[in-house]
């Protein structure tokens, strides 16, 4: 995947959130060492991820989750959260 690919997709996907917005330089972070022009998406995703779970989302998608389904969630069931991550 090549950067302006992985920028028209991200604004296309989100785009209230990034029309504005110059992704390159985020982008640029993760770029190919044999090929600045190509992504090393699987770094991309992997910090994503971490954001993501430094932002509790991960959390909260289970507590929403459990009071679907009329459930307690423990919040301090990492095992549950690790489970989860793992899927994606």
């Amino acid at each position: 995947m090549t950067r302006t690919e992985l920028d028209d997709i991200l604004k296309l996907l989100y785009y209230k959130e990034f029309a504005n917005r110059d992704l390159l330089p985020i982008i640029k972070k993760f770029s190919s060492i044999q090929n600045k022009i190509l992504i090393d998406y699987k770094a991309f995703r992997d910090w994503i991820k971490q954001g993501l779970k430094k932002a509790g989302f991960y959390e909260a998608q289970l507590q929403k989750r459990a009071n679907k389904e009329g459930t307690k969630f423990n919040p301090l069931a990492q095992s549950q959260i690790q489970e989860k991550i793992k899927v994606l």
